[in-house]
C-alpha cells in the first residue's frame, strides 16, 4: 500500500536557501517561500524579479446544511480578486460573486499563527481570518446582489483544538528542485449559516445555524509564465463518516511527483497520503470525469451537476477557469486498507488556466 512518512513541520521550509520538502504534521511559523538560491535554472537574478514569480491562492470549502461552496483568494502580487461561489446541492442552483482588488503589498498573508484576509469592497464583504491562540477560524461574506442574482452572507466557524481537526502542511518541488510549492491544509467541522436573501419576487430563505465540514487550502507556489492544472476536492458525510479529500495534477509538478504532492484523503480523524493521480474528462467537461491513480487506491467518477465558467483577462494576467459542482461514484482506499464506498458525494473539481 503506497505511503509516504508524516514528519513534524519545521519552523520554516526555506533553510540554506532550499526547500524543505515533505509532508509534514502541523505548520511553520510561515508559509514563505521567499529567499531561494537561484530558483530559475540557476541563473543568480535579483529577488525582486524572482519573488514576482510567487503567487498565492486561499481557499474555503465548505459543506455546510444545503449548499456547499467556496470563498477564494487570488494574489497575483500587483492586484488580486476574491470570489464567493455555492450551490443548492438538491437544485444544482449556483450563486457566484467576484472581487477585483488594486494594487497591494500582499493580499494572501503568510503567517499561519494569526492572520486575515479580506476584500474590503462594500458590495463584496468577503474575509477569511484565524487566530491559533484564540483557537478560531472564521469565514464571512456579505455580497449584494443585482438583476442577476440575489444578495447572501454567510458566518462559518470552525475550531482548531477540536477532536477531528488536523493541520498538514506539503512542500514539492515546482517543476524543478530549486523551486517549491507550499500547501498549508485545515480539515475542520465547521458551525454557522449560509443565507440568500430576496430576489425579484422570491422570498428571502435563511437557515438556523448548523453543522458542516470544511476545508482551508492555503498554497504559495512559483509559477511558469502559463500554467495549468487541476483539482478535485470532495467534502462530505456517508453514516455518519466524515471525510475530506483533495487531488490536484499541475503543470507545476516535477518527475518526484510520486514523493512529493499534494494529494491527501482525511477520514474521521486519519489523514491518508494519496499517489499521483490522472483526472480526465475523455467525453468533454460537461460529462462524466475520470479520477484514478496508479496504485489503486483512488477509482473515482464525477458527474457534473453545474458548472461556473470564468474568463478574465487583464493586462498582466489572464486565467480562465471552470469550476464544477457535482457527485463521486467510486472507491477510495486508506493507508490501512479500509475501503470507503462513495456513492452521490458531493464535491467540486476545478480546471483552469493562468497565464501571467
Amino acid at each position: 500500500m503506497y505511503t509516504r512518512s508524516v514528519e513534524e513541520a519545521p519552523s520554516h521550509i526555506i533553510k540554506n536557501r532550499k526547500p524543505v520538502f515533505g509532508l509534514f504534521k502541523g505548520t511553520p511559523e510561515h508559509l514563505d517561500i521567499k529567499g531561494l538560491e537561484a530558483p530559475f535554472n540557476g541563473i543568480p537574478l535579483p529577488p525582486f524579479i524572482t519573488n514576482l514569480r510567487i503567487k498565492a491562492r486561499l481557499t474555503f470549502f465548505f459543506n455546510v446544511g444545503p449548499y456547499i461552496g467556496s470563498i477564494g483568494f487570488f494574489d497575483g502580487k500587483i492586484f488580486g480578486f476574491a470570489e464567493v461561489m455555492f450551490w443548492d446541492k438538491e437544485s444544482g442552483k449556483k450563486l457566484t460573486y467576484r472581487s477585483f482588488m488594486g494594487p497591494r503589498f500582499r493580499f494572501v498573508p503568510t503567517r499561519i499563527s494569526n492572520a486575515v484576509c479580506v476584500s474590503f469592497k462594500k458590495s463584496r464583504y468577503i474575509r477569511i481570518s484565524w487566530d491559533h491562540k484564540r483557537d478560531r477560524l472564521s469565514v464571512l461574506f456579505n455580497v449584494s446582489g443585482n438583476s442577476a442574482r440575489a444578495p447572501s452572507n454567510a458566518a462559518l466557524i470552525a475550531h482548531f483544538n477540536t477532536a477531528g481537526t488536523a493541520e498538514i502542511t506539503t512542500v514539492s518541488p515546482a517543476q524543478t528542485m530549486r523551486r517549491c510549492s507550499a500547501t498549508w491544509f485545515t480539515f475542520c467541522a465547521v458551525h454557522g449559516a449560509v443565507s440568500i436573501g430576496r430576489s425579484g419576487p422570491l422570498p428571502p430563505v435563511s437557515m438556523k445555524d448548523t453543522d458542516g465540514l470544511g476545508l482551508l487550502v492555503l498554497n504559495r507556489s512559483y509559477y511558469k509564465l502559463r500554467t495549468r492544472g487541476k483539482t478535485v476536492t470532495g467534502i462530505g458525510t456517508i453514516d455518519d463518516h466524515q471525510i475530506i479529500f483533495s487531488f490536484i495534477t499541475t503543470t507545476l509538478a516535477n518527475s518526484r511527483n510520486y514523493d512529493y504532492n499534494d494529494n491527501l484523503l482525511f477520514s474521521d480523524g486519519t489523514l491518508s497520503p494519496i499517489p499521483p493521480v490522472c483526472i480526465t474528462h475523455p467525453f468533454g467537461l460537461e460529462n462524466q470525469w475520470v479520477i484514478q491513480d496508479t496504485e489503486g487506491m483512488v477509482d473515482l467518477t464525477f458527474t457534473p451537476v453545474s458548472d461556473n465558467y470564468r474568463n478574465f483577462n487583464a493586462v498582466a494576467l489572464k486565467t480562465t477557469y471552470h469550476v464544477i459542482y457535482g457527485k463521486f461514484t467510486g472507491v477510495l482506499t486508506k493507508s490501512d486498507g479500509e475501503k470507503l464506498q462513495l456513492r452521490n458525494f458531493t464535491g467540486i473539481v476545478e480546471e483552469n488556466m493562468l497565464r501571467l
